[in-house]
């Protein structure tokens, strides 16, 4: 072998070997870099007290922690100021469960401002869901699964809805029915707020009169393509899903919909980095 050739070959090894630790960095940079996304809504109910009311929105956890104990993401939270904290589910996983962290993180979050929490999918795939909502509660997490919550800035009032992800129709069976109970229970006359996991039912939350919906489960589409809002895959949505992340309108509801911040069986993100949501009410 030349020395020539010999040249040739180590500048190729280096190339590839370049190119693997260059892709590795994007990789772990694409699963593990939170992106902070800011929205502002603006409404004529909101009630004059709560203009500059901040929100944090948390979905999607998975058991991943950013961070040892998740001290990463807690800063992140706590950097915002929040007045409230919003959990949209899914803090555990059904593949690889730690409830430990979850609560910790939930525990945290209660320290830095009034947490409030629905259910994913992946809490009601364990026969001890009830023990981890009881186990929040303990925490001082105000847990809300098909219930309602009223949140006071001095004599106004804000209305706050949680809807259950456990569909009692079966695995993606007709939910409609859970969205009408709940809404049975909804004043029509104050500014409402509502906290579901499942953002495929945007409709329902539309025809229901609620202003602000926050919403999880869709992972951003896991694989989005760049430049675009679209993603390749949502679960319940199938392959180029309608909601994947950010804000869609229908009538006068607005959703906010969360990429959420780990994995599950898919355990890649591709242009879809873990997304943290702070979202600012503003009267009109």
């Amino acid at each position: 072998m030349t020395v020539k050739t010999m040249k040739k070959k180590i500048a190729v090894i280096c190339a590839v070997l370049l190119f693997i630790a260059l892709t590795a960095v994007f990789l772990y940079c694409q699963n593990n870099l939170i992106e902070t996304t800011y929205f502002s809504f603006s409404s004529q109910k909101l009630p004059e007290s709560f203009d500059g009311f901040r929100i944090v929105h948390v979905s999607d956890l998975h058991n991943k922690s950013f961070g040892k104990e998740n001290a990463v993401l807690l800063k992140k939270i706590e950097n915002e100021k929040p007045d409230v904290i919003f959990i949209t589910g899914d803090i555990v996983d059904s593949r690889h469960t730690d409830f430990d962290v979850s609560l910790s993180f939930a525990g945290q979050c209660v320290k830095i401002a009034p947490t409030y929490y629905v259910s994913g999918n992946h809490e009601h795939r364990f026969d001890n869901a009830e023990e981890m909502f009881e186990a929040l509660k303990n925490i001082g997490v105000t847990v809300l699964e098909n219930e309602k919550a009223e949140i006071r800035r001095g004599e106004n009032k804000i209305t706050l809805y949680g809807l259950s992800a456990k569909q009692e129709d079966g695995f993606l069976g007709d939910y409609s029915s859970q969205i009408k109970a709940l809404c049975n229970e909804k004043d029509d006359s104050g500014f409402s707020v509502l906290l579901a996991h499942y953002p495929q039912y945007l409709s329902n939350y539309a025809q229901a009169g609620f202003d602000l919906v926050f919403s999880g489960h869709a992972h951003g589409g896991q694989f989005r393509i760049p430049f675009t809002n679209q993603g390749l895959f949502a679960p319940d949505q199938g392959f180029f899903p309608q909601y994947t992340g950010g804000e869609y309108i229908e009538n006068d509801t607005v959703m906010i919909l969360s990429r959420g911040l780990g994995n599950s069986l898919i355990p890649l993100r591709l242009f879809d980095r873990p997304q943290l949501i702070c979202v600012t009410l503003k009267g009109e």
